[in-house]
């Protein structure tokens, strides 16, 4: 493995344990936009790390319910559009 890639189960883990403790909408917003820079970077191993902790698809009700209500600024909404779009 190459990059971050050997590391990239460890900074989802500690981004999915984050987003569990998080109290403000900011963090959980910042966090989400961490969580698709890893889809980007590498969606499979991502997604396979996601599977794995069992927070899939309420990850994904999270970048949906911020797309609604929290994210304000043009740089969120590429983060996550950009994550969400490299599964496709």
């Amino acid at each position: 493995m190459q990059g971050i890639d050997a590391s990239l189960p460890n900074i989802i883990e500690f981004l999915v344990k984050e987003l569990s403790d998080s109290k403000t909408p900011d963090y959980k917003c910042m966090l989400a936009q961490g969580l698709c820079m890893c889809i980007w970077y590498n969606s499979t191993q991502t997604l396979l790390s996601l599977e794995q902790l069992g927070c899939t698809a309420n990850f994904l009700q999270l970048v949906f319910d911020l797309t609604q209500t929290k994210v304000n600024e043009d740089f969120e909404i590429k983060r996550l559009v950009i994550g969400l779009a490299s599964l496709i």
